[in-house]
């Protein structure tokens, strides 16, 4: 028999029932409740989804690291993405005495951690699996979308010039990001080439009976894509959601009867979720990662998934 320790709900509190042989705790609670650990070491402590403590400065990381224990392991299917750093916060709960120099090449860091890092593909390991296929789409912009581009290109630039040394790469970022939201549609008109495309897809693909998750990083193009997808009735996900809200999207979507179509914050809904009922996901506009790309879409294709994935 296992004891197994876990939140209460409505104290938020960890519940020692010991002697326990189990342990199972969220992160926010073994952060706040660090004292009510029993005092002997874990013979072993678990982390799934470890990019959680890749930040070695947070409260979080530290009180992980904290817990006594004689043996550590983490699983994560994260990519690294600001830099070494995330790595070596990961490595330093598996054993403190292993550093990683942040200047450090791949190559040497993979040889450095090769004892202790097991990797499983996904196509290895669930063999089962359809295949998946990434097909790339590339059109036009509407008119209206070329004129919005060509102005605030324009406009962008003159901008930067006229800041001079004070230009930082905030500043830079800023007008890319404003050309890339255009590219997903024309602010003052709505003219959208990528919208007529998904449009025309998504017909088909509810037709058939099947279903779809469209990403896009940006909040304001889901709510544009919501109002004029409005005939599928779509679902959205986004980090402004409470827990509960979000989880209710997520059952509706799974249920047979749900509606076909998915719209999700590529921040938020990137990890953690399984929507094998869907079978089309659509990047509506790119992120600079292609592995955080791969990610997402991974949430449609894992154990479970019946059916060709295409992308």
């Amino acid at each position: 028999s296992t004891t197994v320790v876990q939140g209460n709900a409505d104290q938020r509190r960890l519940q020692w029932n010991g002697p326990a042989h189990v342990l199972i705790a969220n992160y926010e609670l073994m952060r706040n409740d660090l004292e009510l650990m029993p005092s002997r070491p874990m013979d072993l402590i678990v982390l799934d989804e470890a990019q959680r403590i890749k930040n070695p400065d947070t409260a979080t990381s530290k009180a992980i690291k904290g817990i006594p224990r004689k043996a550590s392991w983490c699983l994560t299917g994260t990519p690294i993405e600001n830099g070494l750093a995330d790595l070596a916060s990961i490595v330093e709960f598996l054993d403190p005495d292993v550093s990683i120099a942040d200047d450090a090449e791949p190559e040497a860091v993979r040889a450095q951690l090769g004892s202790f890092v097991l990797r499983r593909e996904k196509t290895t390991v669930l063999t089962e699996l359809p295949p998946k296929h990434a097909h790339t789409v590339r059109m036009d912009l509407t008119p209206a979308q070329q004129e919005a581009y060509r102005v605030a290109e324009e406009e962008g630039t003159v901008y930067l010039q006229n800041l001079g040394e004070t230009v930082t790469l905030q500043h830079v970022l800023a007008l890319l990001t404003k050309l890339k939201q255009i590219c997903n549609y024309d602010p003052e008109t709505g003219e959208s080439a990528k919208l007529e495309y998904l449009r025309d897809s998504l017909d088909v693909i509810v037709q058939r009976g099947e279903k779809a998750l469209v990403f896009s990083q940006y909040k304001q193009t889901l709510d544009f894509l919501a109002e004029h997808l409005v005939a599928h009735d779509p679902l959205m996900y986004h980090g402004g959601m409470t827990r509960a809200q979000k989880d209710d999207v997520v059952r509706t979507f799974k249920s047979d009867d749900g509606p076909p179509l998915l719209l999700i914050s590529l921040q938020a809904g990137g990890v953690g979720l399984n929507l094998q009922e869907a079978s089309y996901v659509y990047h509506y506009d790119r992120w600079w990662n292609p592995a955080i790309e791969r990610q997402a879409e991974d949430r449609a294709y894992r154990m479970g998934q019946t059916r060709v994935v295409m992308v």
